[in-house]
């Protein structure tokens, strides 16, 4: 038999959203990771007490540092998760610069297609790869969620580039 769940932490709440049937703040075995549901003074104490806020897989465990360290200080917080999605971006950016843009030119000069075309053509094969893959894996689960992401995705793919 599967293991019990772990014991809920100090004033651990159910997400209110969607877990209709499971009202004891358990979805799927593990307790949902809502800090924000708990008092300010025992958000550190809950992040560090359930493992769904505190896993493992985390490069910087985010949740920790903004609810204990940093708990006094929001705005310092804020202020240096800022410019970790600024440097996020920057960091994106060059990678593009430096090994997408080149690949491209060489796929571009490969196939003797001008640069205006390889980049209305090429890169917009590449930008809806990923939807394509998703699609074809949606479609292979023979069930109804699996046909409801795809038609979900399809459509909000077309509002989003149409509106």
């Amino acid at each position: 038999p599967p293991p019990p769940p772990p014991p809920n932490p100090p004033n651990a709440t159910h997400n209110s959203g969607n877990n209709s049937t499971n009202n004891s703040g358990i979805n799927g075995g593990t307790i949902m990771c809502e800090p924000r549901t708990v008092p300010p003074e025992e958000r550190c104490a809950y992040v560090r007490s359930l493992p769904s806020c505190s896993a493992s897989d985390k490069l910087i465990p985010y949740l920790y540092l903004h609810y204990c360290p940093l708990a006094r200080v929001p705005v310092l917080s804020g202020c240096i998760q800022l410019a970790l999605v600024a440097l996020f971006f920057y960091m994106l950016g060059t990678v593009a610069q430096r090994f997408f843009c080149p690949a491209l030119e060489n796929i571009a000069a490969a196939l003797r297609l001008p640069e205006d075309v390889a980049g209305a053509t090429l890169l917009s094969f590449g930008n809806g790869a990923p939807d394509v893959f998703a699609q074809i894996a949606a479609l292979s689960q023979a069930s109804g969620d699996g046909i409801s992401l795809a038609i979900g995705a399809v459509l909000g793919a077309g509002l989003f580039v149409s509106t």
